[in-house]
């Protein structure tokens, strides 16, 4: 590669947005950028720094190298939708309220696990 693509680099952060169910609004918020900036770097009329291509990787759960190659990896799967979604759920919430769904993630999976093992 010889230099960046920075139009399917905008699409591949325009899908992985959709994917989430983030608006560009929403998405600012978790980024700390401006909605319109949002709206550029999808379009490829701005460049995005490593910063906050990093940070968008993270919301996103996929590697630098997918939203730039868009080679997939690992990380990258149909969870990550789901996974994103659940933290633009628990964006408002504070550290107590995060702390009490943990707990419960918890005792879920130990329910499943021992469902499992008596089946």
């Amino acid at each position: 590669m010889d230099k960046l693509d920075w139009k399917e680099i905008g699409i591949r952060l325009k899908e992985q947005r959709k994917k989430s169910r983030l608006t560009n609004e929403r998405l600012s918020e978790l980024v700390g950028v401006s909605p319109s900036f949002i709206g550029l770097i999808e379009r490829a009329a701005s460049g995005v720094s490593l910063e906050n291509l990093y940070k968008l990787a993270q919301l996103y759960n996929c590697s630098l190298d997918y939203l730039i190659t868009g080679k997939s990896d690992a990380i990258h799967s149909n969870n990550t939708t789901k996974f994103t979604s659940l933290m633009a759920a628990l964006y408002d919430y504070d550290d107590d309220e995060i702390n009490t769904v943990i707990e419960l993630a918890k005792l879920l999976r130990g329910r499943v696990e021992v469902r499992q093992i008596q089946e």
